[in-house]
């Protein structure tokens, strides 16, 4: 039983071609087999025609019968025998070869069709939530494999597109929330002056303050809108890996970064644990989230802030890390989510973008930011950069 199974599995899985030759084979031995059959049956029955058996003096003889002699029912055997000896050897041989061409049909092509045509009309009904089951492993059985890996690709980007559309419905409601406190101090000192400018009721002194507010609220919608229009370009960022000298590259952005760390009043420590020369990065992208993790980290730092370079397999990592309180639990949640203020920055111009807006560019190198805290204290995030990019 152990031998016919490996049998039957070793049939089951070789290659079309290979099944369909193997069934032709066997068709034509079948045909074969029938034709001697029956050439033996027709030679039988024609020898019965025309010879005759008697019995002589010494026992049986057969001896030749004379066509005259020939009987209606004879000569039609022999008709019978002459067109059948043309006829059967040619529906033999195309009747097993259909009944084969049919077997392979059934076993090897309809079953991988149906669970085609049947995937197709769900996609094409956007329901995606299925799997494409097909054991065999010829070409129809890596067709439905690659089927399966484009229907999850789909479903991949499917949830992807409703997550973005999501994120951005978040977005335009808190930029509308954040919109609503300058567009209405604007609205009420410009009632204010509107009722009190004409009659002269407002000194210079007064007249002035009330400008400066309102250029301040002014100059803060302008600075909504450029960093909306930022966040709303960030899915449209491509990708454009370069080789890299990661020494000259890190030696030039951490001279940078540490002068925005003194101007700050912090201490800035780098350290490159990277072993190659070169590897693939977007220069571009990756300064960008360095630049808003370091801003970052001068914020919540007491005194120091560090960056530190390593790779990771096929991964450029980046952590950067402070002196300060450390991420909150809820800060652990929600920091990388777009308009998230922490208590610090809660009443203030900051817009809660930053980590959001890393957390974009490192998906978009292929890789993604984590947020911890450090062994003492303080907050570490880590960012991620694939060096193998599509």
């Amino acid at each position: 039983m152990g031998r016919i199974k490996r049998i039957r599995y070793r049939f089951g899985n070789m290659s079309l071609s290979k099944t369909f030759f193997s069934y032709v084979v066997i068709a034509l031995v079948c045909a074969s087999v029938l034709t001697i059959l029956t050439y033996s049956i027709f030679i039988s029955m024609v020898n019965r025609v025309e010879h005759e058996t008697i019995i002589g003096s010494y026992g049986p003889i057969t001896i030749s019968r004379p066509s005259n002699d020939y009987s209606i029912i004879d000569r039609a055997i022999i008709v019978l025998v002459h067109v059948g000896s043309v006829v059967a050897p040619i529906v033999y041989f195309v009747g097993c070869i259909w009944t084969a061409a049919r077997r392979f049909y059934t076993l090897r092509l309809k079953r991988p069709m149906d669970i085609l045509t049947k995937s197709a009309e769900m996609i094409a009904n956007s329901d995606l939530n299925f799997n494409i089951v097909y054991e065999k492993n010829d070409e129809m059985g890596t067709l439905c494999s690659s089927f399966e890996k484009m229907r999850g690709q789909l479903e991949e980007n499917n949830g992807q597109m409703w997550r973005m559309m999501e994120e951005h419905k978040r977005l335009n409601a808190a930029f509308a929330h954040d919109l609503r406190t300058p567009l209405t101090v604007l609205k009420g000192y410009t009632d204010f002056l509107k009722d009190y400018v004409p009659e002269g009721k407002v000194d210079n002194n007064k007249l002035m303050s009330i400008i400066s507010t309102m250029s301040d609220h002014i100059y803060r919608l302008e600075s909504y809108v450029d960093t909306m229009n930022t966040v709303q370009k960030l899915d449209d960022v491509d990708v454009v890996a370069e080789k890299t000298n990661i020494d000259e590259f890190l030696g030039e952005l951490s001279d940078s970064m540490k002068m925005v760390c003194e101007s700050g009043g912090k201490a800035f420590v780098f350290t490159n644990r990277c072993p190659d020369d070169f590897i693939d990065l977007d220069q571009k992208i990756v300064a960008r989230v360095i630049e808003n993790l370091i801003s970052n980290a001068v914020c919540y730092a007491h005194s120091s802030v560090g960056m530190t370079c390593r790779e990771d397999g096929k991964f450029f990592v980046v952590a950067v890390s402070d002196d300060g309180r450390g991420f909150s639990p809820n800060d652990m949640k929600m920091a990388t989510s777009p308009y998230y203020k922490d208590r610090k920055h809660a009443n203030s111009h900051h817009f809660g973008l930053g980590l959001h807006i890393c957390k974009v560019l490192c998906e978009r190198h292929g890789g993604g930011i984590v947020l911890s805290n450090g062994d003492d204290r303080g907050a570490v995030v880590t960012a991620s950069f694939s060096m193998i990019v599509d």
